[in-house]
């Protein structure tokens, strides 16, 4: 028999984002999990899910409790959701992202107040429709973020901080037309 060392201790145990065990991820459906570029893409999201989660929205208290600064994605979800699961996660992270140019918090409630009244100015039932130029602004919004992130740093980190560094100590220039601002 083989000696153990060490104390003995319980198997780890793995916790994904989609896992109902990990933080605000509770609400979410099995399986999905909101990735923003992901949602920016999506173009499958129909005009009847959309209806469906505005419809669950009567007025900004339904959503948005008096005395707290702001609203975020899970919270607005549970909101959303309650008595009703079927809705379609990403119908709502859609409804979500037109309040806040698909940033993870909404911080104006006034406006988000005005923005939920539009929905049903012209009485009846809200028209998916009435979202279009805010669904538009937030996936370029996101698209936007996504292209500064991964594209123009990774530019910006070279020029301005490697390129003098790599050219200066090794003579190394990848840009060997460009102008040299450090000299």
């Amino acid at each position: 028999m083989a000696k153990q060392r060490g104390p003995r201790s319980a198997p780890r145990r793995s916790v994904s984002r989609t896992s109902p065990l990990f933080a605000g991820q509770s609400a979410a459906a099995e399986g999905y999990e909101y990735v923003p570029v992901k949602w920016a893409i999506d173009m499958g999201i129909s005009d009847d899910s959309l209806r469906q989660v505005m419809e669950r929205v009567n007025n900004i208290d339904s959503i948005w409790p008096t005395g707290r600064g702001s609203l975020d994605r899970e919270d607005f979800r549970s909101r959303v959701k309650a008595g009703q699961s079927s809705l379609d996660d990403r119908a709502i992270d859609t409804v979500f992202n037109t309040f806040n140019a698909g940033t993870y918090l909404a911080t104006d409630r006034e406006g988000l107040a005005k923005t939920i009244a539009q929905w049903r100015a012209s009485g009846g039932a809200p028209s998916a429709s009435s979202l279009g130029g805010g669904i538009a602004g937030a996936k370029v919004s996101v698209i936007g973020a996504w292209l500064f992130l991964n594209v123009f740093s990774a530019f910006a980190a070279y020029f301005i901080i490697l390129r003098p560094i790599l050219d200066t100590n090794f003579g190394i220039d990848l840009l060997p037309g460009q102008p040299k601002y450090w000299e």
